[in-house]
């Protein structure tokens, strides 16, 4: 039986979830992920506010590969339920991937959206969440497989 909604876009943050800022580039396998996704999906950025974040996606040669970058001061349903709107997406048919459980991933969690977790040694803990995410991957090629997978 096939999906109903099917998974159209793919709502990525950038930081520490493609970017590695101690590397100060894309992770290993992130450009190639980033490129077979957006040929079948939407892909949108959803990143907080720093002045040279649209700097680093053009740096990366990345920033064509997303319908919309969306910057913000703090990650909430609001915010999140207006990139669905400015899309015309609904929560059925995207999927939030970050590596926060307490920013991205509660906003998603909040609007009924499915998530991905990417589970960083910086973030790597679910003690204290209230938000327990749909997916929880450990690389970019398990991120890849996922959503590759996904309907």
């Amino acid at each position: 039986m096939k999906n109903e909604h099917p998974k159209r876009a793919v709502i990525f943050d950038f930081i520490r979830t493609l970017y590695d800022p101690v590397s100060a580039n894309l992770y290993n396998g992130a450009r190639a992920m980033l490129n077979e996704v957006s040929e079948d999906r939407q892909l949108i950025l959803y990143s907080r506010r720093d002045r040279s974040r649209l700097e680093l996606l053009e740096e990366m040669e990345i920033a064509d590969l997303f319908a919309g970058a969306y910057f913000v001061d703090k990650k909430d349903a609001d915010n999140l339920r207006d990139i669905l709107k400015a899309h015309s997406l609904t929560p059925e048919t995207c999927i939030v991937v970050g590596d926060m459980i307490s920013s991205e991933l509660v906003a998603a969690g909040e609007l009924g959206i499915e998530t991905i977790w990417f589970r960083q040694q910086s973030f790597a803990s679910v003690l204290g969440e209230s938000y327990v995410p749909t997916h929880t991957v450990n690389s970019i090629a398990e991120m890849h497989r996922l959503i590759s997978r996904l309907p």
